[in-house]
């Protein structure tokens, strides 16, 4: 009787981490669990999925040879960054006085129609604030 497995291929092409054999789960992440669906379906199901879940999956069989099916995964996970006026990415930037800034905010991977990007300076919301020249 062969048996099926579910396991993640890590950084190199040698470092392997078992995550199912049969019914069973062997990674001590409780995200990963398999359920069986008759007559011959092994779905590897992971929870609460981010970043750090991307990578290269495979489902091993044990027949003689073994057969291996493997699947890469990619993670859009939410992204907000801030760029300059030359669209570079910022942690910090230092200005003259009295200059005019412009600072961008680009999104990704978020649905834009159920959220709001504010621009905060301390705890204030500069978003409606028009002394400032506008946001």
């Amino acid at each position: 009787l062969e048996e099926v497995s579910w396991v993640r291929r890590k950084h190199g092409q040698d470092d392997l981490q078992l995550l199912t054999v049969g019914l069973h789960t062997y990674s001590g992440d409780s995200r990963y669990t398999v359920e069986f669906q008759y007559p011959n379906n092994w779905r590897l199901q992971i929870k609460f999925t981010n970043k750090r879940d991307e990578g290269t999956y495979e489902c091993q069989i044990s027949t003689h040879p073994p057969k291996v099916i493997q699947i890469h995964l990619h993670i859009n996970a939410p992204e907000v960054i801030i760029v300059d006026e030359e669209g570079r990415p910022l942690q910090e930037k230092y200005y003259e006085a009295k200059s005019t800034i412009q600072l961008s905010c680009i999104v990704r991977h978020i649905t834009m129609t159920s959220s709001v990007v504010s621009w905060l300076h301390g705890d204030r919301m500069l978003n409606y604030d028009t002394t400032r020249g506008g946001i």
